[in-house]
């Protein structure tokens, strides 16, 4: 298993930042008729992986979380946000590792009906998996994607 220290630190330092922003969020705006970083939105969100490829042969994996901060931008929405799941291997010849996204993106809503609206958006982000293995060349434990 990954160590549970760096992810209860991950989580920690997430919950911080959002309280932090929380209860300072009155001098983090503008005031004006200007709808941009008038409002922030956090979003904390249980994940869980439903797909079924080639992939969960040989890991399994756990229930993961979101955190996401949002506010609006001079047109649409702008927003960041880190995904963390872990991933356990089905036998101790695959390695646990836990997964990592670090985003931040851009949206629109359209309002379709009231009450009803259609969001298109586009992230960025980095996707990283830390492998626990002591075995594992240290230079080869983390691999990360854009």
């Amino acid at each position: 298993m990954i160590q549970t220290g760096k992810i209860k630190n991950t989580i920690l330092l997430v919950l911080y930042v959002f309280l932090s922003l929380t209860l300072t969020n009155s001098q983090l705006f503008a005031k004006g008729s200007d709808p941009a970083f008038t409002s922030l939105t956090f979003r904390l969100n249980l994940l869980t992986n439903t797909n079924r490829s080639t992939l969960h042969d040989y890991w399994k994996p756990l229930i993961g979380g979101e955190a996401e901060i949002e506010m609006p931008f001079y047109s649409g929405n702008i927003k960041a946000g880190l995904q963390l799941f872990q991933f356990n291997g089905r036998i101790d010849a695959y390695p646990d590792y836990l997964a990592s996204y670090l985003y931040i993106g851009w949206g629109a809503e359209i309002s379709l009906l009231p009450h009803f609206g259609w969001v298109n958006s586009i992230r960025l982000g980095s996707y990283q998996m830390r492998f626990d293995d002591t075995d594992i060349n240290p230079t080869q434990r983390v691999e990360s994607e854009l």
